[in-house]
């Protein structure tokens, strides 16, 4: 038997079913019954939107407990995204939604770091579901259970049959046992006994790895996931993450590329010292939005503290060189490392404020913005910085053999990075980059006619790690300027 307080939530949310069934028929129509004016045409976009609202409580405490967290809500088969900041009272709205997508949820911490997934209790042994459908403009209250939550009544949304796997049974996915602020090392979670590595359909679910949200089936989404395919291997040190027996750079089918919205999306980062003691990271923002989309703006949505203080260079077309406080936006101007203006490139370079750096298996969304102030939505393709801490490199040169030796692990254990050489003049200019060798060869020899006449040439060293997207790669790392002698 249902409680009382069960049956009269029910007939709240039934009410709430009818009033968004209603909405979601209007809203069709408004979008596909002759009007060619509308906003969604005008956007590029055709279907139901509407704002859903719900509220989350810890199991520690009230919702109040839950102020400053981030609810997100993502799509299973496009990787969009809805972010809505929970507020004092345990709040929070998912603006323009598309009403009719199957979805799935996840809280990060204030600091936007994946804390816990959605789970929902399947009648198959050692599995959990995930995803659902919108019933309502109102969803279900939840329950945040630690690196797991729940709705509090999952038969107010429509679950789907999508599986993830729970081999020990404990309710929570696989996946979730490598949600950690720590770096992970290998062994990241408990691999299902279902992983087929190597194999097109990694988790035998039926769906190809190319179009699967979760490869490995272990219940944490490909976009969030530091190991897509589940063979242990890192996806920043693997150079076919999706496990479908292509090299990544070779097709459009990672993490980094989306079917709706934009394309591809980069984050590159790069560490760089300022003396002995003391290094700054660089993040390269870089998206190629499609060009239906047409959005208002595109800005980066992510932690107020690891993006305090960040500075950005602009470049005019005189040259002249301005330097000022991020707003959070990416431009498409041609002179912020997007190429040329209007190409559909947007792109900011930003420098962190020194000492900060991303954390392991934190979230950034780039967000396509429409409209503006209180009417404004957007739709968020997140990125998750991988699960590894960049390390500061030095270098040795050596005159009499004309070699350099690289000296540090740059990207922790993992020898799978290229490196080279980079020699500059007098004036600073760059006048010779070595081909780039493997980090299990620690030596590079550089040509004798170069360093015939080298006064005043000075030297560094930079490390890196594979290409996601053709020409960008994800980690450099650079050592100290030295001089050639």
């Amino acid at each position: 038997m249902f409680s009382s307080e069960h049956q009269s939530l029910n007939m709240t949310y039934q009410k709430r079913k009818v009033k968004a069934i209603l909405m979601s028929t209007a809203l069709a129509c408004h979008s596909g019954c002759g009007n060619t004016g509308s906003a969604d045409s005008e956007e590029g976009y055709l279907g139901a939107r509407v704002d859903v609202t719900g509220s989350i409580t810890s199991q520690f405490g009230g919702q109040s407990r839950m102020s400053g967290w981030i609810m997100t809500a993502i799509e299973k088969d496009t990787g969009i995204a809805r972010i809505g900041q929970v507020t004092r009272s345990g709040q929070y709205t998912f603006k323009k939604v598309f009403s009719s997508r199957t979805q799935t949820l996840a809280l990060l911490t204030p600091d936007y770091v994946l804390s816990s997934v959605l789970t929902i209790p399947s009648t198959i042994d050692k599995t959990v579901k995930q995803f659902f459908n919108f019933t309502s403009d109102t969803l279900p209250p939840i329950i945040d259970k630690v690196k797991i939550i729940n709705f509090r009544d999952p038969t107010l949304v429509s679950v789907t049959n999508d599986l993830a796997s729970d081999v020990d049974g404990d309710g929570k996915p696989d996946g979730t046992k490598g949600l950690t602020l720590d770096r992970l090392d290998g062994g990241f979670f408990l691999l299902s006994p279902t992983i087929n590595k190597g194999s097109p359909d990694v988790d035998k679910d039926g769906i190809l790895n190319d179009y699967d949200p979760d490869i490995d089936g272990d219940g944490v989404l490909n976009w969030f996931d530091p190991d897509d395919d589940g063979d242990a291997v890192l996806d920043v040190l693997d150079s076919d993450a999706n496990g479908d027996g292509v090299p990544d750079t070779d097709q459009a089918k990672t993490d980094a590329y989306f079917n709706e919205g934009i394309e591809w999306l980069s984050v590159q980062n790069e560490l760089e010292p300022i003396d002995d003691e003391t290094s700054k990271v660089t993040l390269y923002f870089t998206v190629k939005v499609r060009p239906e989309s047409l959005p208002t703006s595109v800005t980066i949505a992510s932690s107020k503290s690891l993006f305090y203080k960040s500075k950005v260079t602009t470049i005019s077309e005189s040259g002249k060189e301005t330097v000022d406080d991020w707003d959070m936006t990416l431009l498409d101007d041609g002179n912020n490392e997007d190429g040329g203006a209007n190409d559909g490139v947007w792109a900011r370079k930003v420098a962190l404020n020194p000492g900060k750096a991303p954390k392991p298996n934190q979230v950034v969304f780039i967000q396509l913005v429409y409209g503006a102030g209180d009417t404004a939505w957007s739709m968020d393709f997140p990125y998750t910085f991988p699960s590894i801490t960049p390390e500061q490199i030095t270098a040795q040169y050596d005159a009499n053999t004309r070699s350099i030796n690289l000296v540090g692990n740059p990207f922790g254990t993992s020898q799978k990075f290229m490196w080279s050489v980079i020699v500059s003049d007098a004036d600073g200019q760059k006048i010779y980059s070595s081909d780039p060798s493997l980090g299990t060869k620690r030596l590079i020899t550089l040509p004798a006619a170069l360093v015939a006449d080298s006064e005043g040439y000075t030297y560094r060293v930079a490390a890196q790690l594979n290409d996601k997207v053709a020409g960008f790669p994800t980690y450099i790392s650079y050592s100290p300027t030295y001089n050639l002698e």
